[in-house]
């Protein structure tokens, strides 16, 4: 059976809809050619994750049991200082445990394979959180 060449990008939910996240899809599609992307910035997958959130109370496991068993490899961003927001950490972590490829994407467009991710660099819930929304909800920019 061949490889599923499907890539999905993780990448923080503040970048979704920008220019930003064009740029970095466009430096994947052009680093990756003849893959695929599952982009999680589409309405199927925020139905997804309100309706996990909903039935389990935990949203990202919609991502954990139906989208990722369907993707071969990771490519993350980070935010501008390399921290790691949370989801997308155990994103890449879901791949790095099956022993598939992550790759990281920045936003100078750097393209790299990343398998040194520091302790230091990955953010808990609570401070991703502060980094994505101010106290109204309102989303803050990247």
């Amino acid at each position: 059976m061949s490889e599923n060449r499907v890539v999905y990008f993780a990448h923080p939910i503040n970048t979704y809809d920008t220019p930003l996240e064009e740029e970095m899809l466009d430096l994947i599609r052009e680093k990756l050619p003849d893959w695929e992307i599952e982009n999680p910035n589409k309405p199927e997958h925020e139905e997804g994750y309100q309706r996990y959130k909903r039935e389990t109370g935990n949203g990202m496991a919609y991502f954990t049991k139906e989208v990722l068993p369907k993707c071969s490899v990771a490519v993350f961003l980070a935010f501008r200082d390399r921290k790691i927001p949370a989801g997308v950490v155990k994103e890449i972590l879901f791949f790095l445990e099956r022993g598939k490829m992550v790759y990281q994407v920045t936003p100078e467009g750097h393209f790299f394979s990343n398998l040194s991710v520091s302790q230091d660099d990955i953010l808990s819930v609570s401070e991703t959180r502060a980094r994505l929304r101010d106290d109204e909800g309102n989303m803050l920019p990247y």
